[in-house]
């Protein structure tokens, strides 16, 4: 009987591993890792041709010794570490790119810009007063004749009206710049470390045919924990990230123990979620605010008088012409036993879409936000990705099978949306093919890196700040923290 036994599950083992080889190559970009403190690499903007299992057009992407990919370079840095980065503009319409063209010996020294060449003293006020959002104005309480402060409901009205009027204004100068804001100018900007934010402006915009080198220090205090980055020049930022110049930032500790043993030890796989929209292939033909509201890349394209030439093919089988890649793939495939989870960094680096995560068969726990780890590993049914927002989850699988890490609508967490989510993304994103083993699964880390010491906990229920509006006025407000790491929840 016990013979018998045996062969069974050998059997299973087997067929189990017939579907998948356990050594799969696991698709990710290249990681380029910081050596003795320092990351000194050199980034090329060019173009790119995609080439998916239903799409492929010609787009923009960051080359890397010759290696164009879409998302880009993974960069894997320490706290404490220095980035120098050198981000050349090759962006050639004549060129359609893809593993043909050859960008890693380019340089273009004699056009290089510094961060005083974007901020000339005599400029630099007047440019930044443009993308100066008007801050105390619109702070101020609604008209509301029940208000308390209706005795001043009059002058009240005269500032909000005053504060509508520059908003109009604001927009209209922001309008000017996207309109005039070239698709080939690109940037370098991060999106969760605690930079200078000299060393992250937004404002740096290299065009063709020329190069800018940021030095970025990463301070020693930093928390490890999962990034991204994008090209955010402004007017083409949402074009840029909707089309694929983004990639992951992964920071480490200083000091190695400061991750448990328990959570080093199992795989980490970075996951960085794009998502390609051609809604509006044939013709645009959709105002402005439905093209920044729905990111159509053919929009983008129009409206900001792109000059190259999409060349877009497509499976008409998809009606809506909406696609999604994980690290460029339409769907990953992670082999794992039942011995080990996996611990997954996902970067949702979509422009509109919001993911709603789910497993069946599997559990997952929660273990960082946004860069952040929590205290101890959540189990819950669901972690939900807003557009930018980065989740490290673990995934267990205690029996063998394939599994499906699935984005999921729901109607009953429609009330967190508030209706300005663009797109809820319902796709498998992940197959997990899990094989049986006999040893006993590894013990879930019980303990994660603590919090850094810049962060205030907001672990107590209620927590009171103070809040400044403008350079005399303040009030209390209470922050209401509903603590959910005990039970299975939505997080």
């Amino acid at each position: 009987m016990f013979a018998c036994l045996v062969i069974a599950v050998l059997a299973i083992t087997m067929a189990t591993n017939a579907v998948i080889d356990p050594s799969w190559p696991f698709p990710e970009p290249i990681q380029l890792k910081s050596e003795n403190g320092r990351l000194d690499i050199q980034l090329t903007a060019a173009t790119y041709r995609y080439r998916g299992k239903d799409f492929d057009f010609n787009t923009r992407a960051f080359y890397y010794n010759g290696e164009g990919s879409l998302p880009g370079p993974t960069l894997r840095v320490k706290a404490g570490d220095t980035i120098r980065l050198t981000i050349i503009n090759a962006i050639d319409h004549s060129d359609k790119g893809g593993d043909s063209s050859d960008y890693s010996s380019l340089s273009y020294s004699d056009y290089s810009y510094s961060f005083d060449d974007f901020f000339p003293k005599d400029t630099e006020s007047s440019i930044m007063d443009i993308f100066r959002p008007v801050v105390s104005p619109p702070l101020l309480p609604p008209r509301n004749p029940a208000h308390p402060w209706k005795e001043h409901s009059q002058q009240q009205s005269q500032i909000q009206d005053s504060a509508e009027s520059d908003m109009q204004e604001h927009s209209r100068q922001q309008r000017q710049i996207q309109d005039s804001t070239e698709a080939d100018t690109v940037n370098f900007y991060t999106h969760g470390l605690r930079i200078d934010p000299k060393d992250d402006s937004i404002m740096i915009g290299i065009k063709p045919n020329q190069s800018y080198t940021y030095t970025i220090k990463i301070p020693t205090n930093h928390a490890p924990g999962t990034s991204w980055y994008s090209s955010h020049r402004p007017g083409s930022a949402a074009y840029h990230a909707s089309s694929g110049l983004v990639g992951a930032i992964i920071v480490d500790p200083l000091d190695p123990t400061d991750i448990p043993e328990s959570l080093s030890n199992i795989p980490h796989y970075p996951l960085v979620f794009q998502e390609f929209n051609f809604h509006h292939m044939i013709n645009c033909g959709c105002s402005r605010r439905l093209t920044f509201l729905k990111n159509s890349i053919p929009c983008f394209h129009e409206e900001l008088g792109d000059t190259m030439d999409l060349d877009l093919n497509v499976d008409e089988s998809h009606s809506d012409h909406i696609f999604y890649t994980i690290n460029g793939f339409q769907a990953q495939i992670i082999p794992m036993g039942t011995d080990q989870g996996r611990v997954l960094r996902f970067v949702n680096a979509g422009s509109s879409t919001t993911l709603e995560l789910e497993i069946n068969g599997c559990d997952m726990f929660l273990i960082a936000r946004d860069g952040i780890y929590r205290s101890q590993p959540s189990l819950v049914d669901v972690v939900v990705l807003f557009p930018g927002s980065r989740a490290d989850i673990i995934v267990s699988c205690l029996s063998p099978g394939s599994f499906n890490l699935e984005s999921v609508q729901n109607a009953s967490r429609n009330t967190m949306f508030l209706n300005r989510v663009n797109t809820r993304l319902t796709q498998t994103l992940v197959h997990f093919h899990v094989s049986p083993f006999f040893s006993a699964p590894s013990p879930l880390p019980m303990q994660l890196p603590g919090a850094p010491s810049y962060l205030t906990d907001f672990g107590e229920e209620h927590t009171s700040l103070p809040l400044t509006i403008g350079d005399d006025s303040a009030v209390d407000f209470i922050l209401e923290c509903h603590n959910s790491r005990d039970r299975k929840s939505v997080v």
